[in-house]
């Protein structure tokens, strides 16, 4: 069995790709791109009451779980690019596991940051398509906070929205949080 760590953000990264545009009934996602029924685990048909059954995009056709930092020839970190290709998509990283303590039973408390960095480039993007964007990954997120059972729940602690005008607009939103779970001391489950 993979580490918790791991099964959460596997779950994170199939959540994040039923952001489609479609319905939802009882649990059971049914995309308006006609690509079928896909039973999201653990929510016992919580989405339709968390999330109204609808999302404004279809970002989750293009989830990347990270990409690599690179070190520049100026000493700066940077990551592999996301080409235009890719967009629009949403990246997933949990760069940092802190250990906030063990408890009386020999359980540590983990508090994981969670990045969800959305990006998108083309002549129409919008200040208003990345909030629509941004709201799709928190009804997403409510879903279930919990993950399947996995963690005890999740936060979103900030959202930065960047708009750039260059050879072409490119946008985008980093959206921070955290996830708290627990694991027996010293051990991944």
């Amino acid at each position: 069995m993979a580490p918790k760590r791991q099964r959460i953000m596997d779950v994170i990264a199939l959540r994040m790709s039923l952001i489609r545009t479609g319905t939802t009934e009882g649990g059971v996602y049914t995309s308006a791109l006609g690509d079928g029924a896909l039973t999201l685990p653990g929510t016992d048909g919580a989405y339709t009451e968390a999330g109204g059954g609808s999302f404004y995009s279809d970002l989750g056709l293009n989830v990347i779980e990270s990409r690599p930092q690179l070190v520049m020839a100026d000493g700066s970190i940077g990551r592999v690019p996301i080409e235009s290709s890719e967009c629009p998509c949403i990246l997933v990283r949990d760069p940092l596991d802190t250990i906030m303590g063990i408890d009386l039973d020999g359980n540590e408390e983990h508090k994981l940051d969670l990045e969800f960095e959305i990006r998108h480039e083309g002549g129409a993007i919008t200040d208003s398509d990345l909030r629509k964007m941004e709201q799709d990954v928190r009804t997403a997120i409510g879903i279930d906070t919990t993950w399947g059972g996995l963690a005890r729940d999740t936060f979103i602690q900030s959202s930065e929205k960047i708009l750039l005008q260059a050879e072409k607009i490119i946008g985008g939103m980093l959206i921070r949080g955290n996830v708290i779970f627990d694991t027996a001391a010293f051990a991944e489950e």
